[in-house]
């Protein structure tokens, strides 16, 4: 995996994280750790003019051990067509995460065309609020 930099303006996001080939039996993943995850949006570049879009897998754990893949039933997608609609943005909205959520696992699918297509953009995680521990 490596940052890509190359036209960020374009693209609306200056540093993406993309694959380093495009392997077909092994896909390459980036975790996030957050106690208390509620919620996540995840934005996505694709080239989708080259080849058909091909789609992150998201997976929770509390452990960081133990994943279960999230339900595509609970992830909104939304496409935005970018640069005379040579790329698309896919923005996915990860929607209740089990209660104890603690790590957030975004797989990058296996093969393809380009190891380059499908980019990792703006990753936002939100988190359930603390209780005061005094008043």
């Amino acid at each position: 995996m490596q940052f890509d930099t190359l036209n960020g303006e374009a693209l609306g996001d200056p540093s993406r994280v993309i694959r380093t080939k495009n392997d077909r039996n092994s896909a390459e993943s980036v975790t996030y750790r957050f106690e208390g995850m509620s919620a996540a949006s995840v934005s996505a570049l694709f080239a989708s003019s080259s080849e058909p879009i091909a789609d992150f897998k998201f997976f929770i754990s509390s452990d960081g051990t133990k994943w279960t893949e999230h339900a595509k039933k609970k992830i909104a997608i939304y496409d935005v067509p970018l640069s005379a609609k040579n790329w698309t943005q896919r923005l996915y909205t990860l929607a209740d995460l089990p209660l104890d959520a603690a790590y957030l696992k975004i797989e990058f699918p296996k093969g393809g065309k380009n190891s380059w297509n499908l980019q990792l953009g703006h990753v936002e995680i939100r988190v359930k609020p603390k209780p005061p521990t005094e008043l």
